[in-house]
């Protein structure tokens, strides 16, 4: 089954080199066979399966391209991460987000909402968000 990622947010000037390296690699550099990376970064995207997450997509759902940016942005004085995907990865999404949370800066809107992850057989997704959503 497949789960629907939309992530969007701001990292913290204190996100680790190595979460940065990781992030860039596996958003900018994917091709570059020749682009070494530090052990920790390696490590990073294999625990997390940090391509299939970014990169698949399925036609089950609406948005069926994966799109991903991941760039340092002048104006906000940080790395911005923007990513929608689908894969079958939906545990290592979770894990992922756990510990991307400790490093997101900002996310959307007055609770600062930095992710969404739909299952393709739940009726609701669930929202990440960096303060409570009181329903």
């Amino acid at each position: 089954m497949y789960t629907e990622l939309i992530l969007g947010c701001r990292l913290r000037e204190d996100t680790p080199d190595y979460i940065i390296e990781a992030l860039d690699h596996v958003i900018n550099h994917i091709s570059e066979d020749d682009r070494t990376i530090s052990q920790e970064a390696e490590e990073f995207i294999e625990t997390y399966d940090i391509p299939r997450i970014f990169w698949s997509s399925s036609f089950y759902f609406g948005v069926c391209h994966s799109h991903r940016i991941f760039e340092y942005n002048e104006t906000a004085r940080c790395y911005v991460l923007d990513v929608r995907s689908n894969s079958k990865s939906g545990l290592k999404i979770d894990k992922f987000l756990n510990v991307l949370v400790k490093y997101i800066k900002a996310g959307s809107g007055s609770h600062d909402i930095y992710a969404y992850v739909h299952y393709e057989e739940d009726k609701m997704p669930t929202i990440y968000s960096l303060t409570p959503i009181e329903e």
